[in-house]
């Protein structure tokens, strides 16, 4: 599923329907897990969005939209999961590739990000996989206070999708709050926010404090795959939440 919605995300729609050869998926996860950008960790991610989204209407209202899903991904750090989350959130409309949107403040992780994908992309070119109409899928990395993203006119002013891997409320309670805040303010009246957590209790944090500001909590799930970390009770992606605006 997780390769065949990656094709769908990056290739032409011929190569997309159930006549895909299998050798080429065979190719495909070699390819991606040689160079270490379809992990473990992230067939687990993409289980658990399938678990926690598939609670909400969202593919129901997005299946006829005849325009791209709109993904901010905030504090995205070196993105290890651009690729994957785009794949899944493209999977249910008929419109244009998603529109993905990382920010984070450290350049040097944002740098990372960027060259992540495009190794992405050129696996993808290298099997000889054609790109939607001759380009790219739309990604943007913007290195910059999350709060500050307002000053960028390419960038929409409210998104389908923001999602926080590993937010770190715990780290800096008022910096995060904030940050909470500024993806409230950006969300679509009918958008999903989802976050994930590192720890059981900051996921808690985390939580309350959304909504204290106004967020609806639609689902909160503990991974049953995280891998556990050498820090005691973290671990990756230990908990996943889908939320709304309360409107």
């Amino acid at each position: 599923m997780v390769l065949r919605a990656l094709l769908g995300h990056f290739s032409a729609e011929s190569v997309t329907d159930g006549s895909v050869d299998t050798k080429l998926i065979d190719d495909l996860r070699s390819e991606l897990e040689g160079n270490d950008l379809l992990t473990a960790d992230m067939l687990h991610f993409w289980q658990m969005l399938d678990k926690c989204v598939s609670r909400t209407d969202f593919f129901g209202k997005k299946k006829h939209a005849n325009e791209p899903v709109k993904l901010l991904n905030l504090a995205c750090a070196h993105c290890e999961e651009a690729a994957v989350i785009s794949a899944f959130f493209g999977q249910g409309g008929d419109g244009a590739p998603v529109r993905f949107f990382g920010m984070d403040v450290r350049a040097r992780e944002i740098d990372t990000a960027k060259r992540r994908y495009e190794l992405t992309e050129k696996i993808f070119r290298k099997l000889g996989i054609p790109a939607i109409k001759g380009e790219s899928p739309e990604f943007e990395f913007f290195s910059d206070d999350a709060t500050k993203l307002g000053g960028y006119q390419q960038i929409p002013e409210d998104f389908d999708i923001i999602f926080m891997r590993h937010q770190n409320v715990w780290h800096d309670r008022k910096i995060w709050q904030r940050i909470f805040q500024f993806s409230l303010d950006r969300l679509r009246d009918d958008g999903l926010l989802i976050i994930t957590s590192y720890f059981d209790r900051e996921h808690l944090i985390a939580l309350e404090t959304f909504k204290a500001l106004g967020a609806e909590i639609l689902v909160s799930e503990k991974n049953p795959n995280t891998r556990e970390l050498d820090y005691p009770g973290k671990s990756v992606d230990r908990h996943m939440a889908v939320m709304r605006r309360r409107l």
